[in-house]
């Protein structure tokens, strides 16, 4: 079919990919028996063994940008489209009532599968002001990271949560600091660079 996406599974040693199904592959569960996918507005988790395909969420959304797991292997974060044209980011909890929106429309998910922090209660936006925000999985207004906006792009958070890195689009070499979420005091952590900076 001409446009079409398929989900491959690889183990990494000699066995060939085996094909999980139609969609766009957002990432493994925890325990590594689902991959979330998105096909044409819908949520599923595909199995990586025997067994069929389940549904997350079918009829709310549009159009799907990212989607991640939360560590419980049950919820699931995603920036999408939703079928009236609003944009916005949501929590999915198949268990649950529809789509949960945690940020006013117009936020962008940042930093990607990464933007969860390790516990599962904030979620590092960008707001249409391009300020970096902090949004409560739990419900409430989104907080900005003092000093953050412009051409920062965060990256991860740090392992104990309390931090995340980030970097300035446009700089060679590329500085890599360390942003404290409550006070925003940037610390550097490493600069990166090519060998051969000639051309850059």
């Amino acid at each position: 079919v001409p446009g079409a996406q398929n989900v491959w599974i690889a183990k990494g040693d000699d066995s060939p990919p085996v094909r999980l199904g139609d969609g766009v592959a957002h990432g493994l569960s925890p325990d590594g028996a689902w991959v979330l996918a998105s096909q044409q507005g819908k949520l599923l988790a595909l199995p990586t063994a025997a067994g069929a395909p389940r549904p997350m969420s079918e009829g709310f959304f549009e159009a799907i940008r990212w989607a991640s797991w939360f560590r419980d292997g049950r919820r699931v974060l995603v920036w999408g489209q939703t079928k009236g044209g609003k944009t916005g980011i949501f929590v999915v909890d198949p268990e649950g009532p529809e789509p949960r929106r945690i940020a006013p429309e117009g936020y962008e998910l940042v930093a990607g599968g990464n933007a969860l922090s390790p516990d599962g209660l904030l979620v590092v936006a960008r707001s249409p002001e391009n300020q970096i925000v902090l949004c409560p999985v739990d419900g409430g207004q989104p907080r900005p990271v003092p000093g953050l906006a412009g051409l920062f792009v965060p990256v991860q958070w740090s392992e104990d949560g309390k931090a995340f890195y980030v970097f300035r689009m446009g700089e060679i070499p590329a500085r890599v600091e360390k942003i404290d979420v409550e006070s925003g005091r940037a610390t550097l952590w490493k600069e990166l660079a090519p060998p051969d900076l000639a051309g850059m």
